[in-house]
């Protein structure tokens, strides 16, 4: 499983990146665990914003898991960059 090679050889850097891999990690097993015992991932939560009478798409835990890691990964990266072009500069 190339990913938690990954997540081992990134266990000195970034809390974003640990946050970020840990929690992709964990969505796509659950999403995993689903298809393997169920043939499909289930999907529970059903989001109804009364106020503008709009039905957010369904999702699950893993899911929303699977989006936070994303965009943790990709604040990391940008820190990641600027810190990068700030010791070029110097």
């Amino acid at each position: 499983m190339p990913l938690s090679i990954f997540i081992i050889k990134k266990r000195k850097g970034s809390q974003f990146f640990k946050w970020g891999l840990m929690l992709l990690l964990g969505g796509a097993i659950g999403n995993f665990i689903d298809r393997l015992f169920r043939g499909e991932v289930v999907d529970f939560v059903d989001v109804l914003i009364p106020i503008i009478q709009y039905d957010f798409p369904i999702f699950n835990v893993a899911d929303a898991a699977l989006t936070i890691a994303v965009v943790i990964l990709m604040i990391g990266l940008i820190r990641e960059d600027k810190k990068e072009k700030k010791q070029v500069k110097q």
